[in-house]
Formats: C-alpha cells, structure tokens, sequence
C-alpha cells in the first residue's frame, strides 16, 4: 500500500511514461496491419465469389 501511495504522490514516473508511449504506438501499427489484413481477405473473398459465380453461369443445368 505503501508503495502505491508513493507512487501516487511522486508522479509519473518518466521510464514508465516512455514505455507506456511506445506500447501505445505499437498497438496503433498492428491495429493498421490488422485493418489491412482485414481488406485484403474481403477483397480475396469477392474475387473468389466473382470466380464461382461466373462457373455458375457457364455451367450447363444441372436438370438438362
């Protein structure tokens, strides 16, 4: 308890802040990457979609 008093009434410490910055600099990156990820599978997955749908469309009927 003692501790946490002390550190309350000392301040911020300056190492402390540096890392917490850092840390929350690197999360903003892979939060960017993971956006991008994100895009690329959707935009893969409607390629893909065009792809099966145009076999769909050249394919004979299946009741022919």
């Amino acid at each position: 308890m003692s501790k946490a008093l002390y550190g309350h009434l000392g301040g911020p410490d300056a190492a402390l802040l540096a890392e917490v910055t850092r840390l929350r600099r690197r999360v903003r990156e892979l939060e960017e990457q993971v956006a991008a990820y994100e895009q690329v599978t959707v935009s893969l997955h409607e390629v893909a979609l065009d792809e099966a749908l145009r076999e769909l469309g050249t394919s004979a009927p299946a009741l022919a």
